[in-house]
């Protein structure tokens, strides 16, 4: 017989232990790509938990790879990594090629052009037109780089033979490697090892890579004009029936006018002309026929004076539509104490309207070098020659534009249109005052002119829709690669009087009218801005540094380039 007894459970104890965290380190050898040899000992990084970088040995042995590492490529393409760092153990006597995980530069290429060939077979000829906008280089004291090509072979860039760049008329130059500043067709024999199923880039094409290898404060891709196309299967072709009338050179031959081959040819199935003719000449007129004679008869073909230079520039380059040259002054400084060497500065024809600045057209680099080899070969030895220090002493360059601010406080005639319209005619009248050229292709530019605050204003003054003015200030606008740095509207004197005259800041200034960028503000630092002093009812609106937008009778203003104030009747 048993007896229960009542057992009452006890308390559980509490825990020892409240918390419980482990701390651990943990690794891992890749290898990837081909098979690794058997060797005893590999060396490689580790990172151990936020700590700095340590060198691991380990003693492991492999008979193959199990794992892969890929880049990710720009564009959406991917490669594997390749072995790049070998890894010698001298107690061993061994050594392995390991991949470093972060990229390497491949070269001093900072700008490099995509181009992929559908449809492409190695050992084809490809010709490529580049269609660039002259004159919209961003980089004027810098010279152009010399353009690298290459192809795409295995996720690897290879580069072109020499033998297989056939034909290149981008070049100004064609003893240089300095491509892609003018328009021209590029010639490329496809090696027989491009390939077109690389991951680099999209598959299904065969890549050219086109390189600009810059070398520092000497050369930039900043320098190259603006590409505006490429087309491919382009060709060249040019006017041989002499016997059409003298109209037909007087315009250059407008896009879509040549729409088919003279014979046809059943592998062309279509024939386009996108961009109008070039290098033509109109027929010469009896005066400009005498006036070359003449000229030719001073100075023989040879450059040796400065009026030499800038006939014989303007006679051989139809583009160039004022030139100056200046003796005993070196690039890039302005330098006009330098014996010997030679400047000059080359005003072009405006051929891109919508691309160029009406009042401040650039001549592309390529002009620029085409004109130093035409006149490098004519002028004497001691002009022409490169030292062996590569210093030159014939220097082709651009014009500088030293732009000029007006700030006006004007009333104008009741009844003939409204403030509006009569703000933005005034701003175009005394732009075409100050730069007449930019508006009248009759009128030729003039290096080293001045302008007189007096003048301007008897010319406004008479002007029909102006009642009166009541302020003029004129002033020089600084830049410094586009940044408008400083206005002045004074002489410069301690008690700051307004600018009477504004005269050229070196021998190759042209004076140029004030332009503000369509959409944005005339923004200066204060520590160098200089505000016109106007009355007191001018309603600018000046915010730190920044003349904004502002209104005329309370609707929204034309904002013009320069600063007008409409006085109120």
């Amino acid at each position: 017989m048993y007896t229960y007894k009542e057992v009452l459970l006890r308390d559980p104890l509490n825990p020892i232990f409240t918390d419980i965290s482990f701390d651990y380190e943990s690794f891992q050898v890749v290898f990837q790509g081909a098979p690794i040899p058997n060797i005893s000992t590999y060396i490689y990084l580790g990172y151990k938990l936020g700590k700095r970088l340590k060198s691991i040995t380990h003693s492991l042995r492999f008979d193959d790879t199990l794992d892969q590492i890929f880049y990710l490529a720009p564009h959406g393409g991917y490669y594997p990594v390749p072995y790049l760092h070998t890894i010698i153990d001298k107690a061993q006597d061994t050594k392995a090629d390991f991949p470093l995980l972060m990229p390497l530069s491949e070269s001093a290429s900072q700008g490099n052009l995509y181009i992929g060939l559908q449809q492409a077979r190695p050992l084809q000829t490809q010709s490529l037109l580049f269609q660039v906008i002259e004159g919209t280089e961003e980089e004027f004291s810098l010279n152009t780089p010399d353009i690298e090509w290459h192809y795409l072979k295995g996720n690897v860039w290879k580069k072109f033979p020499s033998s297989a760049i056939l034909y290149d008329s981008t070049k100004a130059d064609t003893g240089s490697k300095r491509s892609l500043v003018q328009s021209g067709i590029v010639e490329l024999a496809i090696p027989k090892d491009a390939t077109d199923n690389d991951t680099l880039l999209r598959p299904g094409f065969i890549w050219v890579r086109a390189s600009g290898i810059e070398v520092l404060d000497k050369t930039s891709v900043l320098a190259l004009p603006k590409l505006l196309a490429i087309h491919a299967q382009a060709g060249r072709v040019q006017l041989s029936d002499e016997q059409l009338a003298a109209s037909h050179f007087a315009q250059p031959l407008p896009p879509e006018t040549i729409s088919q081959l003279r014979l046809r040819q059943a592998a062309v199935r279509k024939t386009e002309q996108r961009y109008p003719g070039f290098d033509g000449r109109a027929f010469e007129p009896d005066n400009d026929y005498y006036r070359r004679v003449s000229e030719r008869l001073r100075h023989r073909g040879r450059a040796l004076t400065a009026w030499d230079m800038e006939r014989l520039t303007l006679e051989q380059f139809p583009r160039v539509r004022a030139v100056k040259c200046l003796q005993h002054t070196k690039q890039p400084y302005d330098d006009q104490c330098a014996n010997g060497h030679v400047t000059v500065a080359v005003l072009p024809r405006l051929r891109n309207p919508e691309y160029e600045n009406p009042v401040a057209p650039q001549p592309s680099a390529a002009l620029l070098e085409n004109i130093k080899g035409y006149l490098r070969g004519r002028a004497n030895l001691f002009v022409a020659h490169i030292d062996a220090d590569k210093t030159e002493y014939l220097h082709v360059v651009r014009p500088h534009y030293q732009e000029i601010a007006v700030a006006i406080s004007v009333r104008f005639r009741l009844g003939i249109a409204d403030d509006e319209t009569l703000t933005m005619r005034l701003d175009q009248d005394i732009a075409a005052y100050i730069a007449p050229w930019a508006f009248d292709e009759g009128v030729a530019p003039r290096f080293g002119t001045s302008l007189y605050r007096t003048d301007l204003l008897l010319h406004l003054e008479a002007l029909a829709y102006v009642d009166y003015i009541e302020t003029l200030l004129i002033g020089v606008v600084e830049r410094d690669a586009g940044v408008i740095t400083a206005m002045d509207f004074s002489d410069g004197a301690t008690s700051p009087k307004p600018a009477q005259r504004i005269s050229p800041k070196y021998g190759r200034s042209v004076l140029s009218s004030f332009q503000r960028e369509e959409g944005k503000e005339a923004t200066v630092p204060n520590a160098n801005f200089k505000w016109p002093t106007l009355p007191a009812t001018t309603v600018f609106e000046i915010n730190n540094g920044t003349l904004e937008s502002y209104t005329i009778h309370g609707k929204d203003s034309y904002t013009p380039h320069h600063f007008i104030h409409v006085i109120p009747a």
